[in-house]
C-alpha cells in the first residue's frame, strides 16, 4: 500500500487521494491533515476530513496541540465551529497548560471566543506558568472585541497573575551555593591535611571564605548594597488592565475600565499602578486619559516610583544598544505637559525612591549611580533638564534633598575586611603636606584602615595629597 506524507494540503483532490489510501499521515511533529486544515483555516477541507473519520482529539508530538488549539490560535472561527460540533474537547490543554480559549482570545476572533464559551469553555481558565487568563491574553494583545465578549460572559477583570519572588529565589540559590562551597572547601582541607602537616599558607582559608558567603554575612552584619535580584524583588501579579497599560493599548484599557476594572488596582508583586505602568513605558497619551478618568497620582511602587518620576525618567532614560522603549517619542502629549498635569492633580514633587529602579538601566547599570532617595527634581537636575527643574520648583520641589548614602560593596574574592592584615608588611604611613611627621593609619575594630576625615579630603582636593 502506498503511503502519502504530503508537506501541505493543496486541495480537495489531494484529500480524496489521502482518504482513499487509509495510511498513516501524521508528519514527524504529529501534525495530521486535520491539524493542517485547521492551521490554514480551510473550513471545507476540515469538514471533509471529519466526515471521513479524522480524529478531532489527535495531538501533536510537540506540545500536544489538538486541531482545536491550532484553529483557535489562527482565529479561524468556522473551523472552530466544525471541530466543536464534532465533539472536540474545548478544555484540552497543551503540555504548557494552554487551552483553546486562551489562543482564541489572543487571536482576537470574538466569534471563536463566543463559540468556545457557548460550548462550555472555562472563561477564567489559567495557564500554569504565570496563571494568566484568556482575558489577560486578549488584553496584552489589544484584542478589544475579544475582551468585550469575555467580559460579557463573566470574566474576572480583577484577576491577577502569579507572583514570582526573585529575591527569595536568589537567596535560596545563594544558600545552596554557599553550602556547596563549604563542602568543597572541607574536602580540599582534608586532602591538604593528608598530604602535608605544614602550616597553612597565609590568607583566609577556603573554608572561611565559603562560610562567609555573600550579603550581610560578608560585613559582619553590616548592610551591603542591594544586588540585582533584590532590586527586582518580585515579578508577575499583573492584571488585564496592567497588561494593556504596559503596551499602551488605549481602547483595550478603557474597555476593561468600562467592564469594571479598578483604575488603581496595583500589581501584586511591586504595587505598580496602571498609571505608573503607562508612564514608565512612555505611553503618555494613555497616562493623560487615565489621569482624566481619576487615576491616583500619589500611588507609588514598593521602590517609591511615582508616575511623575516615571515621566521624567522615560524622557531622559539612558540609551543602550539593546532594545528599549521608544513609545514616548510617538506621543501627542509631551512629557512636560503630562508632568504638569500630574502636579496639578496632586503629585508629590518631593517623593523619593526607596531603592534604585532596576528597569531604568536595561539590565546593566550604565550610569553606575545609586538613585536611592532621589526625587523627580534630582533626576531633572542630573539630566540637566532646566525646564523640568523650573516646573518642579514651581510646585514646591525641594532642591536640597539628597540621595541616600548606600553601604560599600566588598569585592568578592578579595581580602576579608573584618580580619587582620596577614601580609606581614608594615602599615603605610600617611600625612598631610602641612605636617612634619607622618603617622600610621588608625584601625577600627573589625574594619581595617579608617578612611581620611573630611579635612583630609579637602586638603587632598587642594593638592595637599599625602606624601608618605
Amino acid at each position: 500500500m502506498t503511503t502519502y506524507r504530503p508537506m501541505t494540503i493543496v486541495g480537495l483532490a489531494s484529500v480524496t487521494v489521502l482518504l482513499l489510501s487509509a495510511a498513516p499521515l501524521a508528519q514527524g511533529d504529529g501534525m495530521t491533515p486535520l491539524h493542517l486544515a485547521a492551521e490554514r483555516g480551510d473550513h471545507e477541507l476540515a469538514v471533509s476530513l471529519l466526515k471521513a473519520g479524522a480524529d478531532p482529539a489527535a495531538v501533536t508530538r510537540t506540545g500536544r496541540y489538538t486541531p482545536l488549539h491550532v484553529a483557535a490560535k489562527g482565529g479561524h472561527h468556522l473551523v472552530v465551529r466544525a471541530l466543536v460540533d464534532a465533539k472536540a474537547d474545548v478544555g484540552a490543554l497543551t503540555t504548557t497548560g494552554a487551552a483553546p480559549l486562551q489562543f482564541a482570545a489572543a487571536s482576537g476572533s470574538s466569534e471563536a471566543v463566543t463559540i468556545l464559551l457557548e460550548h462550555g469553555a472555562d472563561v477564567d481558565v489559567r495557564e500554569p506558568q504565570w496563571g494568566q487568563t484568556p482575558l489577560m491574553f486578549a488584553a496584552a494583545s489589544g484584542r478589544t472585541e475579544a475582551v468585550k465578549v469575555l467580559l460579557a460572559h463573566g470574566a474576572d477583570v480583577r484577576a491577577q497573575a502569579k507572583v514570582v519572588d526573585i529575591s527569595a529565589r536568589n537567596r535560596q540559590d545563594s544558600a545552596q551555593s554557599r553550602e556547596r562551597n563549604a563542602r568543597v572547601a572541607a574536602i580540599q582541607k582534608q586532602l591538604a591535611a593528608a598530604k602535608t602537616k605544614a602550616t597553612a599558607s597565609a590568607g583566609s582559608p577556603p573554608a572561611a571564605r565559603a562560610a562567609r558567603g555573600r550579603g550581610a554575612e560578608d560585613s559582619g552584619g553590616e548592610p551591603e548594597p542591594l544586588g540585582y535580584a533584590d532590586l527586582v524583588g518580585a515579578q508577575g501579579g499583573l492584571t488585564a488592565l496592567l497588561l494593556a497599560s504596559r503596551e499602551g493599548l488605549e481602547d483595550t484599557a478603557f474597555a476593561l475600565l468600562d467592564g469594571g476594572a479598578d483604575i488603581n488596582q496595583v500589581r501584586a508583586s511591586d504595587r505598580t499602578s496602571p498609571l505608573l505602568m503607562a508612564t514608565i513605558n512612555g505611553h503618555f497619551d494613555l497616562a493623560m486619559r487615565l489621569l482624566a478618568r481619576g487615576a491616583d497620582v500619589t500611588r507609588a511602587s514598593d521602590a517609591g516610583a511615582t508616575p511623575l518620576y516615571g515621566v521624567l525618567n522615560m524622557q531622559w532614560a539612558p540609551k543602550a544598544r539593546h532594545p528599549q522603549p521608544a513609545h514616548y517619542m510617538q506621543q501627542k502629549v509631551g512629557y512636560l505637559e503630562l508632568a504638569e498635569a500630574l502636579l496639578k492633580a496632586g503629585a508629590d514633587a518631593n517623593a523619593r525612591l526607596t531603592k534604585s529602579l532596576w528597569y531604568t538601566t536595561y539590565n546593566r547599570d550604565l550610569l553606575s549611580v545609586d538613585r536611592s532617595g532621589s526625587t523627580p527634581f534630582w533626576w531633572a537636575a542630573y539630566t540637566l533638564d532646566v525646564p523640568a527643574m523650573r516646573l518642579l520648583l514651581k510646585y514646591g520641589a525641594d532642591p536640597n534633598l539628597r540621595t541616600v548614602k548606600v553601604p560599600e560593596r566588598y569585592k568578592e574574592g578579595g581580602p576579608d575586611p573584618t580580619g587582620p592584615d596577614r601580609s606581614g608588611l608594615p602599615p603605610i604611613p600617611w600625612c598631610r603636606s602641612t605636617e612634619t611627621e607622618c603617622r600610621p593609619p588608625t584601625v577600627r575594630r573589625g574594619r581595617g584602615l579608617s578612611r581620611p576625615s573630611a579635612a583630609d579630603r579637602q586638603s587632598s582636593a587642594r593638592g595637599d595629597a599625602p606624601n608618605g
